[in-house]
């Protein structure tokens, strides 16, 4: 018994529960996400060639800048802008982004991909030894199988954030797809 008690207290201090990282990794990047713009930076592989830049104005826009995409979502629509091939698609809002914006605070806004009905099986953080950092996210859906790695928090600054949320190309000369 004494060895049983031994053994989960080891277990315990070595593999923290999840939700228990989730609040330390909160409590200890509370000065970044205490503001109202947040950068979330992340990679598609491990050689950092291929990022994901999610810029977020809670409770209000999500900006998703890829390599050679642009993806603006709100609560009344989303757009997706592909420099390459200069196409501009706009739809109706996606709701799982779309709801993601109605967090109410921190913790929410981490644990929303933890909590979706279409993820909650299959979605895992993977926290650093002391949970400050996430060190890759898995996201698999029967829509997507995505993994981030050495995934970075911090504030945003910007003079002006209504300019900043918004696609800033001519759209005279794209070819623009409105299906709202």
């Amino acid at each position: 018994m004494v060895n049983n008690f031994i053994l989960f207290i080891l277990v315990a201090l070595l593999f923290p529960n999840e939700n228990s990282c989730k609040r330390q990794f909160i409590d200890y990047n509370q000065n970044s996400l205490n503001n109202q713009l947040l950068h979330i930076k992340g990679y598609f592989n491990t050689t950092k060639t291929d990022s994901v830049n999610v810029f977020i104005d809670k409770n209000s826009v999500i900006k998703i800048i890829l390599d050679y995409r642009i993806i603006i979502i709100d609560t009344s629509k989303t757009i997706n802008y592909n420099a390459l091939n200069k196409q501009l698609f706009i739809d109706k809002p996606d709701p799982f982004l779309s709801n993601w914006l109605n967090s109410n605070n921190d913790f929410q806004l981490i644990d929303y991909f933890f909590n979706n009905e279409h993820l909650i099986d299959h979605s895992k953080l993977f926290f650093n030894n002391d949970c400050s950092v996430i060190d890759s996210l898995k996201l698999i859906s029967d829509q997507f199988n995505i993994n981030i790695y050495d995934i970075s928090i911090d504030s945003l600054n910007v003079d002006d954030s209504d300019i900043f949320f918004k696609l800033n190309i001519d759209e005279k000369n794209v070819f623009k797809y409105d299906f709202r």
